[in-house]
């Protein structure tokens, strides 16, 4: 028994020196972002600026992803802003570009409080890779690149209201998404009291149809998927067409002509039809969110 214990006890000595021993992973390119220190305030979203040094090579096959998390005090997860890279990773050359974080109206905010912002670059069949960034690895090649302070409640923020054809709120699947409302057919978003000038951000998708389950009836005139949206918090218009998700920015300014508010107005011409039931809907909004001037 006592020659079990003592082999078991060595056993465990030579894994200790092994994973001590066991050489860092070699960076293959360098990260920063701007800014580091971050006011998010609910419902707003501001933009960050990420930057790459790309330095080596990656393992052959890979599709890097950048993960992007929000961690609590106690290193959980609370949101996140995974994506994909805008351009190929080419070693000897440099990408930056945008990214929006944000608290959704759409979801419940973040408790007030100091948080993490966290990154790296992964394959979800390869792993993970090292890179330089001067912050801290808070997990395996994961690193803590700014400080999030979260504030529940904005002194600019309009409040938003929904025209009798949105759906009830649901919850998303994930850290990402966290609340979706569908919208059935034509449809409208009120803001009201609007006290400073700034902008409205809406993500706005247009699912796929299951094909086993649902049909995609394109209105009469129309040979594709389209969306159309207007306000009247401006003069701005779009149109887009096809399936996948589509970002609007409206800007909105106080208006004694407006009065108390303004509408974002939403066309879609296309429903999605459920056939076990003719349920209609035609879009998803995902985010909504706002950025003070």
């Amino acid at each position: 028994m006592r020659y079990r214990y003592t082999s078991l006890l060595a056993a465990l000595a030579l894994l200790t020196l092994a994973v001590a021993c066991e050489e860092p992973k070699t960076p293959v390119g360098a990260l920063s972002v701007d800014p580091t220190q971050i006011d998010l305030a609910f419902p707003h979203y501001q933009a960050l600026t990420v930057k790459i040094d790309m330095q080596a090579d990656l393992d052959p096959g890979a599709s890097p992803l950048m993960m992007v998390h929000v961690l609590d005090l106690s290193g959980v997860v609370v949101r996140t802003f995974d994506h994909a890279l805008p351009q190929a990773w080419v070693p000897g050359e440099n990408q930056e570009y945008t990214i929006e974080l944000y608290q959704s109206a759409m979801a419940p905010p973040l408790d007030p409080g100091s948080y993490q912002l966290t990154m790296g670059l992964f394959d979800p069949e390869l792993g993970r890779w090292a890179l330089t960034t001067g912050a801290e690895e808070v997990q395996d090649q994961e690193y803590a690149v700014a400080n999030v302070e979260a504030s529940q409640g904005s002194d600019s923020a309009p409040r938003f209201f929904f025209s009798p054809s949105w759906m009830a709120t649901e919850a998303g699947t994930d850290v990402q998404v966290l609340g979706r409302r569908w919208l059935r057919s034509e449809g409208a978003i009120r803001l009201a009291n609007i006290r400073a000038a700034g902008t409205v951000r809406l993500d706005l998708r247009i699912q796929t149809p299951d094909d086993q389950l649902e049909d995609l009836v394109l209105s009469e005139g129309f040979d594709d998927v389209q969306l159309d949206v207007a306000t009247t918090c401006g003069e701005q218009t779009w149109s887009f067409t096809g399936l996948g998700t589509h970002a609007v920015e409206v800007a909105v300014a106080p208006d004694s002509e407006a009065g108390d508010g303004c509408e974002i107005q939403l066309t879609p011409h296309y429903r999605i039809v459920t056939r076990r039931n003719l349920n209609t809907r035609s879009l998803a909004l995902d985010l909504l969110a706002w950025r003070p001037n």
